[in-house]
């Protein structure tokens, strides 16, 4: 494609038909639509493209004993070579950010999976709780999540099984431990009336990537507008240019749109270790209230989109829920769930921070 479209006094360009060619991005150019050509229709179908631009393009039949010479650049021994001097200007604050950049100052455009906590059991554990920690288990997980459909638990053994030997986990010793887990988070009420279980494929969204322009991005002002919130102490560069991230899980409910982030983190022995406190404690260590607000503008800018002028932020919008997977109790909902809906006027004003100019 480079060499077609970038050439500036002419480009020669050998077409013929050989094995394979009928797979080649060539192909798909020059002949478009057509299953299986003979050495004549190919050639007719060049001829047709030449003639449809005779000032630019020229056909010479390449015969079967045509010998092309080597192509011997020329090299002078007293030729002196010299770099030329770049005396342009380059942007360094226009880039794709994503929430892991400004949060620990790495550059990277990859889902955020869990790479494990600093906290350590102090008990021996069992069950889902002894399950390994770190970035592995927690594409694990997710992956089990992504694919599941979550109303139909017949479902959950045979793939939780699949996915353990995929990652190189001993389904023998895991699946049971990790199946329970999953019926535990289908089966918890998020919030009143809310559960997984009832939530279809048609109502969701997995792993929803997305871009937004951001045309200002600076760490003490975003700060400021998430103090609120429990962000403080970004030390980012200031930027502009396109934010991305993925989401976990986007879904409907009653016609409300549920941001849902899953976490494999492991903060003790049991699930005692995952109350409210524990939580807001992991959520700050982690900056994950910069993740959630970063997603929120996502899916406010996104139902802004598709829902038109009838999308109300007050309306349309559910919350979000952080679903710390080990420590989920069905008799006791508060353990294991961060839940939490920004204001409206907060986000509002992200909004506007990120489209407003430097």
């Amino acid at each position: 494609y480079v060499a077609l479209t970038r050439a500036r006094q002419e480009c020669h360009f050998v077409w013929a038909c050989v094995e394979k060619n009928e797979n080649s991005a060539a192909m798909w150019v020059l002949h478009p639509g057509a299953a299986e050509l003979s050495p004549a229709a190919l050639r007719a179908e060049i001829a047709a493209l030449a003639e449809s631009a005779p000032e630019a393009i020229a056909i010479d039949p390449l015969e079967s004993d045509t010998r092309v010479p080597p192509v011997i650049p020329g090299h002078r021994r007293d030729a002196r070579v010299t770099a030329r001097v770049f005396r342009g200007a380059i942007d360094r604050e226009w880039r794709v950010s994503s929430f892991t950049s400004l949060a620990e100052h790495r550059d990277t455009e990859q889902p955020d999976y869990d790479r494990g906590s600093a906290l350590v059991a102090e008990a021996p554990a069992t069950g889902i709780h002894a399950f390994p920690a770190g970035r592995t288990a927690g594409v694990l997980l997710h992956t089990i999540f992504e694919q599941l459909d979550f109303a139909r638990p017949d479902a959950i053994a045979p793939l939780v099984e699949r996915k353990l030997g995929a990652f190189g986990f001993n389904a023998a010793e895991w699946r049971d431990p990790v199946a329970e887990c999953v019926r535990r988070t289908l089966r918890v009420e998020l919030a009143p009336g809310l559960r997984l279980e009832g939530v279809t494929m048609s109502a969701r969204l997995t792993e929803v990537e997305f871009f937004y322009s951001v045309s200002r991005l600076e760490p003490r002002a975003l700060s400021g507008l998430l103090r609120e919130a429990g962000v403080e102490r970004l030390a980012f560069d200031p930027r502009r240019g396109v934010l991305r991230g993925f989401i976990d899980l986007v879904f409907e409910h009653r016609g409300k749109f549920f941001i849902l982030d899953w976490k494999s983190n492991r903060l003790g022995s049991d699930s005692a270790a995952y109350h409210p406190a524990a939580l807001r404690q992991e959520m700050a260590r982690h900056h994950y209230a910069l993740q959630y607000h970063l997603y929120a503008v996502a899916l406010h800018r996104y139902l802004r989109l598709r829902l038109g002028a009838g999308y109300d932020y007050t309306r349309h919008f559910g919350g979000v829920f952080y679903v710390f997977l080990r420590g989920i109790e069905p008799a006791r909902p508060e353990l294991g769930v961060f839940r939490e809906l920004p204001p409206r006027e907060r986000i509002e004003r992200l909004d506007t921070f990120f489209d407003s100019a430097l």
